[in-house]
């Protein structure tokens, strides 16, 4: 991905481009105005969506940043997430969508010189440096201790909890698959992770200056965790050509 972001990285000082779409799921409307305040900022737009039960079902009619969609998993609040940020004229300019759970906390933990003082604005930072297909930050309690810490690292297996897609790589991950929602939440994930690693190898960065802590620890209600059952449904169609031709392969050059 290396080169594919010029234009971004050339208005990414100017303060006029929203880069970023923050797509965020909260239980209620009062987190939904915190992280829409939190996050106010010229390089980003966000958009939350409740999926509570006392949700209002009004959408707010101030900034139009915040939605209802009640009782929805977490697949199919990030894609209707998804959809409706599409929907906006704004969205054509962004470079990143970032996913980000309504219940975790993006803080700055290490300093390799990057850091400004703000989690978001130096995760941000990082993206455009490194220009990844998918960015994350590593989790907060993963720190570790017998060797030294990298600034950045190519991980295998990374949680779902804030995840940054480049706008060419996020048709060939998204929307999530809800096929094993009444399985596990968790296996739409590794779908992205296995495909992840086959195609955008070396583009699938973390950066350690940044923790992601999960505030309230809540626990899914499907959470399976029979992996093998969820490749072998998979990998068959890793090998039909036809089905991946019309995938954006070609931005994963080196990989």
């Amino acid at each position: 991905f290396v080169g594919v972001m010029g234009m971004a990285r050339a208005v990414s000082g100017s303060g006029e481009r929203v880069n970023f779409m923050y797509l965020i799921q909260v239980e209620d409307e009062v987190s939904a105005r915190n992280w829409v305040k939190n996050l106010e900022s010229s390089t980003r737009e966000v958009l939350v969506l409740v999926w509570g039960k006392e949700c209002s079902h009004e959408d707010d009619w101030r900034t139009k940043q915040i939605f209802c969609y009640p009782n929805s998993t977490w697949n199919t609040g990030r894609n209707e997430l998804l959809r409706k940020a599409r929907s906006l004229q704004v969205s054509v300019q962004c470079t990143y969508f970032v996913f980000l759970d309504g219940d975790v906390e993006l803080v700055e933990e290490e300093n390799f010189g990057q850091n400004t003082g703000n989690a978001y604005d130096t995760f941000q930072q990082y993206l455009l440096e490194w220009e990844p297909a998918i960015g994350f930050p590593r989790l907060g309690a993963e720190r570790p201790a017998d060797k030294d810490l990298a600034e950045v690292d190519l991980v295998y297996n990374f949680d779902a909890m804030i995840n940054a897609y480049h706008r060419d790589a996020i048709d060939f991950f998204l929307p999530y698959d809800t096929h094993w929602e009444r399985r596990s939440w968790w296996y739409s994930q590794y779908c992205v992770v296995v495909l992840a690693a086959a195609f955008f190898n070396h583009h699938r960065l973390q950066f350690n200056a940044l923790g992601a802590l999960n505030t309230r620890s809540h626990s899914y209600r499907e959470r399976e965790a029979e992996w093998p059952r969820v490749l072998a449904w998979l990998a068959p169609a890793l090998q039909r050509p036809a089905r991946l031709l019309p995938l954006p392969l070609h931005r994963a050059a080196g990989a």
